[in-house]
């Protein structure tokens, strides 16, 4: 009986379930996508983690970060799903900014550091500097400033996130406290979910220290996949894929394997073992 309640309870906060049924023919081939996306950048970060070398503060925080963001966009589909549509934004901001992050301490090993070691927060200014140094003309601090105050002002009890929840569209005043299906807003905010798990797959594209070091077959299909979303005009497929092919199996070949590189090391005539042993030989 006790664990009866206990359900019943959990699916009472989860929000009303009718919103669900309706929600599905709007959001239908988004989520098909966001599916995709999400799988893909899972693919992707556990292929990195394998290739992680222990604690190195770069890639852990890198790795990390990502993984957050992406645990965050499917939050924020479940939220939307249940008619959440505030909560489902605070959340991609949450994601935004965990993957802004990531890709910047990927490339900053004194902030990544102090992140790691001393668990240091991060000021989101750190990624903004990030997005303007590594873009055109300053054109990413433009994009990353803009959205971060969009999304703040829906994160933020600001009065056009927070009157809703006593005015809304249809019905009288009062304060609501379950959420209500609305088409228009399903379909906007499922949409921003997706946009969000697409940056996020270029997050990690930019974390890796060269171009060159990215899986071609997976950038590719992340490329792919952003260019349904925006209609099918997306600069970054329109390249020479097999040239790019070509330029990461040349890099592929250049990698010495664990064993190769301790045998590389050891041979070397100042290696550790040959200094030992010269320091163990007779005085002339």
């Amino acid at each position: 009986m006790a664990s009866d309640e206990a359900g019943d309870s959990l699916i009472w906060l989860m929000g009303p379930a009718e919103n669900i049924a309706p929600s599905l023919p709007v959001v239908a081939e988004d989520a098909a996508r966001l599916r995709e996306l999400v799988k893909l950048i899972e693919e992707g970060l556990r292929w990195a983690s394998e290739q992680m070398r222990g604690d190195i503060p770069t890639e852990l925080a890198a790795v990390a970060g990502l993984a957050r963001a992406v645990q965050g966009v499917r939050a924020a589909a479940m939220l939307c799903m249940h008619g959440f549509y505030t909560e489902s934004r605070v959340m991609i901001r949450s994601a935004y900014e965990a993957a802004a992050l990531a890709r910047t301490l990927a490339h900053d090993g004194p902030t990544a550091e102090r992140w790691l070691r001393k668990a240091a927060v991060v000021p989101d200014k750190v990624s903004r500097d990030y997005a303007k140094a590594m873009s055109p003309e300053g054109d990413g601090d433009v994009a990353h400033r803009e959205y971060y105050k969009r999304a703040s002002t829906m994160a933020h009890p600001a009065a056009v996130s927070t009157l809703p929840y006593v005015f809304p569209k249809t019905g009288p005043a009062g304060p609501q406290m379950t959420p209500a299906f609305d088409e228009a807003e399903c379909r906007v905010v499922m949409r921003e979910v997706v946009a969000e798990a697409s940056w996020i797959g270029y997050a990690f594209r930019n974390s890796f220290a060269r171009r060159e070091d990215v899986p071609v077959a997976w950038w590719r299909r992340l490329a792919e996949l952003s260019a349904e979303l925006v209609g099918g005009d997306l600069a970054d497929l329109e390249q020479d894929w097999d040239e790019r092919e070509r330029r990461h199996a040349q890099m592929c070949e250049q990698i010495l394997t664990d064993a190769q590189a301790t045998e590389l090391t050891r041979a070397h005539p100042n290696s550790a073992e040959h200094r030992y042993r010269r320091s163990q030989e007779p005085p002339n």
